[in-house]
């Protein structure tokens, strides 16, 4: 488990999402003055918190956006939220099975160019449910880094690269030794994979499906592609700090919107980890809010209909419990 401290002393904090299930109010001066001082120990650039109970919402907010240019952080400052963006990427997932475009349990094979295996157990079908739970046997091997790098390249290769023993990413490492649905290891190509099946069942690219879909559903603002965003100098640059110097990891674009991403050869289902679903939405404390509210079960989006039931109930079961030996916890 990641001590919050250590966590930010890390890096500048993208944000504090603090859900607070009490039976009556809360003490916004406390909650303040423990993150004031948490930030002046570990020396954090900045941060948001929200915290909530039925309708009373409080926001603190400190710190900078932008040292470089002095902005301060607001209520609509948005941050690239890391990997909370899996999340919003499973209930995509998650949204297309109940609505009968994906089988939790089908081969992904089926809805891919390529028969996904595990070199090592040729026979073992890979399923979405594997996948959505980091029990496919997939992992993030040597590979992955220049395959991520590729990725953001102008002709990004199809992620079969990285998968396939004939690809140009290849590298057994991408495959577990334990049968797949067996063993829990953490896995961002898994979820790079779980983006293209729903580019290829909705043929639509990825950023686009969420953009237009999935987060205005969920009442989510932001996006997984910035050319999206509406004040591109409300967008928190991400730091590490290396001796006295604050250098910017993420999101540097003081203030110039980045043209629209060009993929002239790209179709939809080849590689939709192009723009990120494991790791790049970018939204504010609202949206994290909102998030919260599907795994609660309050979201609008119940009340519409559009997520139903047994969509927040499967969010909510356990896929895979630790048992001392049948996964990678982390310690």
């Amino acid at each position: 488990m990641i001590n919050i401290k250590d966590y930010l002393s890390l890096s500048f904090l993208v944000a504090i999402f603090l859900l607070l299930l009490i039976k009556s109010g809360f003490a916004q001066s406390d909650l303040r003055e423990e993150i004031q001082q948490i930030t002046a120990a570990e020396d954090v650039m900045g941060l948001v918190a929200k915290a909530w109970c039925g309708d009373q919402v409080e926001n603190i907010y400190l710190g900078m956006r932008d040292v470089d240019r002095q902005l301060s952080i607001n209520a609509d400052t948005k941050f690239r939220i890391a990997s909370i963006s899996k999340l919003t990427t499973a209930i995509a997932a998650l949204y297309l099975v109940q609505e009968g475009m994906i089988d939790l349990d089908k081969d992904v094979s089926e809805y891919l160019d390529f028969q996904l295996r595990n070199p090592r157990f040729p026979q073992d079908e890979i399923t979405m449910r594997m996948l959505l739970s980091h029990t496919s046997s997939l992992q993030d091997g040597s590979g992955y880094n220049n395959f991520l790098s590729a990725t953001a390249s102008e002709n990004p290769p199809p992620i079969s690269s990285y998968l396939l023993a004939d690809g140009t990413y290849y590298n057994i490492s991408h495959w577990r030794t334990e049968h797949p649905g067996s063993y829990f290891m953490y896995s961002n190509a898994g979820y790079g994979l779980i983006a293209t099946v729903i580019e290829a069942v909705t043929e639509t690219r990825f950023d686009q499906f969420m953009y237009e879909t999935i987060l205005p559903a969920l009442e989510i603002p932001g996006s997984y592609n910035v050319s999206d965003l509406d004040d591109i100098s409300n967008l928190a640059v991400l730091y590490r700090k290396t001796g006295a110097n604050w250098v910017p990891q993420f999101d540097n674009f003081q203030g110039e919107s980045p043209s629209p991403r060009p993929l002239p050869n790209y179709t939809p289902g080849q590689n939709g980890m192009i723009f990120s679903p494991q790791g790049g939405l970018r939204t504010n404390t609202e949206g994290l809010r909102k998030i919260g509210e599907v795994l609660l079960g309050t979201n609008v989006a119940f009340e519409n209909g559009f997520l139903k039931p047994e969509t927040r109930e499967f969010l909510s079961k356990a896929e895979w419990i630790y048992d001392g030996e049948n996964g990678d916890n982390y310690f």
